[in-house]
């Protein structure tokens, strides 16, 4: 059986503002496991994109509801799907005709889902998105962001060339939203995580281990949903807030270690993401701390080969000493320089720049 939520709320900005909600969404239980839905953020620049939103949203919803009977191949639905963006911007297109108005004006995001027995299919455009929880337990992010490389969002009339579509097999739950509420989903600080997924929150937003549908009903778990989207403070999200989940409870999800649904330590990440921050601003500052790691580096490896020769050959271990030499061509700063002695022989390296590459110097 599938379940659902869906909450769409104006941003604190657009209270403020006077500018009223542009974002939208739809949604259609079409059998106990068949389910529609669709998701649209009308551009918040543009006068006519809450106009917009609304017709993409409920349009693409009804077409695929229309021309879909569940027996399709994964190919006939996303196809199907591809037609409810070009009809939708169709209805969008006569609208602007009918008004005298400028194309722009009518900017939206649309992203659809068609939830099938456990599998879903989808098409997006523009920058909001479709995380899903598949039956491994793992949360993933299975849309991205349609805009070019200055972050400028490509919407729904940059037509099928920006367009996305896919599909996913063994899906327990699908959460679609607008960036607002998308983005909180993968914060900055996780960003060079190999998992960026901030998984407590999703874990919160659409597992049925938390919402659970079977005995509160969709009622409930819509009230205590709303509630919680509402007491999120603009100082977080000032955008509108769109997100509609939906729940298979025929798929279960694998249980992980609970380790995986732990809260990040954002204290940690937030220390490391500033040191990297001043490393790649300032990296004069950095360069002698550089310069005596990258000189260990090379002692190690000299002591390394070192140790092997002399086990091999049955002669005494390498022996090593350190002192501070003073470089003019550093402006007298002290530098780290080693000796290393092997067979007798006396080897003293130090590291200095050229051309931005290190070298090593080696004297006998």
């Amino acid at each position: 059986m599938i379940y659902h939520y869906g909450i769409t709320r104006q941003g604190t900005y657009h209270v403020e503002n006077n500018i009223v909600c542009q974002d939208a969404h739809e949604y259609s239980l079409v059998s106990k496991r068949f389910a529609i839905a669709s998701v649209a953020d009308g551009l918040g620049s543009e006068s006519k994109s809450d106009i917009a939103s609304k017709i993409a949203a409920e349009n693409s919803v009804a077409f695929c509801k229309q021309h879909l009977t569940g027996e399709e191949t994964a190919e006939e639905i996303l196809a199907v799907i591809r037609n409810s963006f070009n009809d939708s911007l169709t209805k969008i297109n006569y609208m602007i005709d009918q008004n005298g108005d400028e194309a722009d004006q009518y900017d939206t995001t649309l992203v659809v889902a068609v939830y099938l027995n456990g599998n879903l299919y989808f098409g997006n455009a523009g920058d909001s998105g479709i995380m899903v929880l598949n039956q491994s337990g793992k949360y993933e992010r299975v849309t991205t962001k349609q805009q070019d490389e200055d972050g400028r969002v490509y919407p729904l009339w940059f037509g099928e060339e920006k367009w996305e579509f896919g599909y996913v097999e063994n899906v327990a739950g699908v959460l679609m939203a607008t960036d607002g509420i998308f983005e909180t989903l993968f914060p900055y600080l996780l960003k060079k995580n190999e998992d960026p997924v901030y998984v407590a929150l999703a874990h919160y937003f659409m597992s049925e281990e938390n919402l659970d549908f079977k005995h509160n009903g969709e009622k409930k778990v819509q009230e205590k949903m709303e509630a919680y989207i509402d007491s999120i403070p603009g100082s977080q999200v000032n955008d509108d807030k769109t997100i509609l989940v939906m729940i298979d409870t025929n798929v279960v999800p694998k249980r992980l270690d609970d380790e995986y649904y732990k809260a990040p330590d954002w204290q940690k990440l937030k220390e490391e993401y500033d040191d990297a921050f001043r490393r790649e601003a300032y990296p004069h500052l950095y360069d002698e701390e550089k310069e005596i790691n990258d000189v260990d580096e090379l002692k190690d490896g000299y002591e390394k080969s070192g140790n092997q020769i002399a086990n091999q050959k049955g002669h005494p271990d390498i022996e090593t000493k350190s002192e501070k030499i003073n470089d003019n061509k550093r402006g007298g700063k002290d530098a780290a320089k080693r000796k290393i002695k092997i067979f007798g022989y006396e080897l003293s390296f130090g590291i200095k720049k050229i051309l931005g590459q290190d070298i090593v110097e080696k004297k006998k």
